[in-house]
């Protein structure tokens, strides 16, 4: 999807900002619309919402047993609308190793007030969602889960010591966040920030993973909820992705299918 044409311009409430932040990095270089490609995630949940909402509602009872199916509709497209957040910090286009989940994930764990165990969760399907990288950071650590240990280590070695986002693009967050969410009141928009600094994003991180797993081994509940949050935001990141990548549009598809039938790769544009 080239500046001069974007397929989404009649939808997007934000077009004062098309293609200030990039989607994507080819190359080296930015390409893209980031706030396009969150209208094509949560076009792409709309397709398969009927599949897959009321076993996520009958899921997210096991932790609220009294949360019925719009509220988890609403924490499930907060969830879309924000794991690419940490793209639109300065340093997502001059930072090599950077990775933007974990951004994405704290701010989460910030922004939404509800039950802590299943904002955690959301989290860290955020963390997750590149989950390849994360998973070769845990391989070369020497660990075999993820511990505080592990999140240190990631963090250090991919988080600048500062991330810097300006007001236009918290502005466009919230913006999104009210347009499809109808009741924002779970939403707390003074958890985002211009100025991240590694260290609480570190203990942001710890506080997730800790909680997830409290207890010792993560439970088979928290981790059925966990895969099924990923495997949503897997799904429709990638198959919205697909609609905007030109340059790599044939490895987006061999990707997918290799998510479907034959398992994750190492490589991804990211």
């Amino acid at each position: 999807m080239s500046k001069d044409h974007c397929i989404f311009t009649e939808k997007c409430p934000v077009k004062g900002i098309c293609f200030k932040y990039p989607e994507y990095i080819y190359k080296g270089e930015g390409k893209g619309c980031l706030f396009a490609h969150i209208i094509a995630v949560l076009e792409k949940w709309n397709e398969i919402k009927g599949r897959y909402l009321n076993t996520v509602t009958r899921l997210f009872r096991k932790i609220v047993k009294d949360i019925n199916a719009d509220t988890t509709n609403q924490l499930v497209t907060a969830m879309l609308i924000l794991h690419d957040y940490g793209k639109v910090a300065k340093e997502y286009s001059t930072t090599k190793g950077y990775y933007h989940e974990i951004l994405s994930a704290s701010v989460i764990r910030k922004i939404i007030n509800f039950n802590m165990l299943l904002t955690s969760l959301i989290s860290s399907a955020v963390f997750l969602h590149h989950e390849h990288r994360i998973y070769r950071d845990l391989r070369d650590s020497g660990y075999w889960r993820i511990r505080a240990p592990v999140v240190n280590r990631i963090i250090r070695r991919h988080v600048p010591q500062e991330l810097n986002v300006d007001e236009y693009a918290n502005d466009a967050f919230i913006t999104f966040l009210r347009r499809n969410i109808e009741n924002a009141d779970f939403l707390d928009f003074e958890a985002l920030y211009y100025k991240y600094r590694k260290d609480e994003i570190e203990k942001i991180i710890s506080d997730v993973v800790n909680y997830v797993t409290a207890g010792g081994e993560i439970g088979a509940r928290n981790l059925l909820i966990l895969g099924m949050l990923n495997h949503i935001l897997v799904i429709t990141d990638i198959r919205a992705a697909n609609m905007t990548r030109e340059e790599a549009r044939n490895v987006i598809s061999t990707y997918f299918k290799l998510i479907l039938y034959g398992g994750r790769r190492q490589r991804s544009c990211t």
